[in-house]
């Protein structure tokens, strides 16, 4: 579906690209690259297609469902949260174990203090100052998509990863010790979260902001093709990254209900 709406924007921008470079308002290498950018999605979109159904098989001999899955969609939702009868049980986990309660303090301190400093550095984005005096917007010296996408995505990514490390750690050595692993399957659902909150909240919403300005611009024949290119991609691209976190996130619940079962029982 992402890569549906990148593919029409391709194949709105190519035609027109082609009618500047005749009127002599683009050049030649924006026509390149705006049919490059076409041939490979299609590629990606043909190597997604093939596997497809072996992937789709796979998901529904492991729910053991019966109906087809091809009606799936993505979905942009916030994550589920806990219940409440599994924040008791695991707090009594947690007071069962101070050592794994510490450890998970000391990396909530940790992760906290990542985050200050990284966008501690990250200026506030200013609608305003993407506008010149007579309201037309502009992308120029505003807010440089290489820069959101060399520190504030990488930054929240890597301590992302940071995080999830550390609860993949916990998971190895809880081994077969039930407060030990629950308190691992939190600290994992903690970073998706964490991360999911970073991309949808704070980043998603500028880079639409982006994409917006640099489609009104590109329509207007007073931007690149290659501008309006790449906002759709960045923001396609954290879509993708969502709906991936929305995967790992529905793993954890999983593991964390069997374990809560364990409990219980």
């Amino acid at each position: 579906v992402l890569l549906d709406r990148l593919h029409g924007v391709l194949s709105v921008a190519v035609p027109s690209v082609d009618a500047r470079v005749a009127s002599g308002t683009a050049t030649q290498d924006e026509a390149l690259r705006a049919r490059a950018a076409l041939e490979r999605l299609d590629a990606e979109s043909v190597r997604m297609r093939a596997e497809r159904p072996a992937l789709l098989a796979a998901l529904q001999s492991l729910v053991a469902a019966d109906d087809p899955l091809d009606a799936l969609r993505p979905s942009l939702d916030g994550l589920a949260p806990l219940r409440d009868e599994e924040i008791a049980l695991l707090e009594q986990a947690r007071a069962g174990n101070p050592e794994l309660a510490l450890r998970g303090e000391e990396l909530a301190a940790a992760a906290a203090e990542i985050e200050s400093r990284t966008w501690e550095r990250v200026p506030q984005f200013a609608f305003g100052s993407m506008l010149s005096g007579d309201g037309v917007a502009s992308l120029s010296g505003a807010f440089s998509l290489p820069f959101l996408r060399g520190t504030a995505i990488e930054a929240a990514v890597r301590q992302a990863e940071a995080e999830r490390a550390a609860a993949e750690a916990m998971r190895r050595q809880a081994g077969y010790d039930v407060a030990a692993s629950l308190r691992a399957e939190t600290t994992a659902l903690r970073a998706v979260e964490a991360e999911h909150a970073i991309l949808a909240e704070r980043l998603l919403p500028r880079l639409r902001q982006i994409e917006g300005l640099a489609r009104a611009r590109w329509s207007a024949a007073q931007g690149s093709f290659a501008d309006h290119a790449t906002a759709s991609a960045d923001a396609i691209d954290v879509e993708r990254a969502l709906l991936r976190l929305r995967a790992e996130h529905a793993t954890s619940r999983a593991r964390l209900a069997e374990l809560l079962g364990t409990t219980r029982g």
